[in-house]
């Protein structure tokens, strides 16, 4: 999640005229985009100043100074953000749990489940995706495609919500093709 904020507030940055001024003002109201945007903001003021401190340079060479200053500051940006999502796990929890699921349930969330929480699988393999809702939902997991296994996904998975609908949203990548039948999902 927080990759994605980085990535779209150095394209703010880089294409501000793509962003209303909503879309700006809600970007920026978030905490940890603001955060990175003052450290971008002190560090290309730095560098302003020391620049002041030479002689002036040329236009030519502001242009470049400035493009190795953003490229510096995203290489960083994704670097931070690629050490704290390496040292997460696959799957990861957004809001706390409390869930209990009845026997018979194949195709809709638990009834007497209080609050749920959103499970995001992060470079995830689809067996492990499959796995878990197989176990939540009980139901079965059938591999007419060995190689599907190892697709890996980004998605997030809503335990409240029906079977039926996550399987659609699983369906929509590319490679994946899994249809329920009963107490079977089949994987094509």
């Amino acid at each position: 999640m927080k990759e994605d904020k980085i990535e779209r507030l150095l394209h703010a940055i880089e294409h501000p005229d793509e962003y209303s001024d909503e879309e700006l003002q809600r970007l920026m109201d978030d905490e940890e985009v603001r955060d990175c945007y003052e450290l971008a903001v002190m560090a290309r003021q730095g560098f302003r100043m020391k620049k002041q401190r030479r002689k002036p340079l040329s236009p030519l060479l502001k242009i470049a100074a400035e493009f190795v200053g953003v490229l510096m500051l995203s290489g960083i940006a994704f670097a931070a953000v690629r050490l704290v999502k390496g040292s997460l796990p696959q799957s990861t929890v957004e809001s706390p749990v409390a869930a209990v699921v009845p026997a018979d349930s194949t195709t809709t969330a638990p009834q007497d489940s209080t609050v749920q929480r959103t499970v995001v699988f992060e470079n995830a393999e689809l067996e492990q995706i499959l796995r878990e809702l197989s176990d939540y939902y009980h139901v079965d997991v059938e591999y007419n495609n060995d190689d599907v296994r190892h697709v890996r996904l980004y998605t997030k998975w809503e335990p409240t919500a029906p079977l039926k609908e996550m399987l659609d949203r699983l369906n929509r990548f590319e490679k994946v093709n899994i249809t329920l039948h009963e107490k079977r999902m089949t994987v094509e």
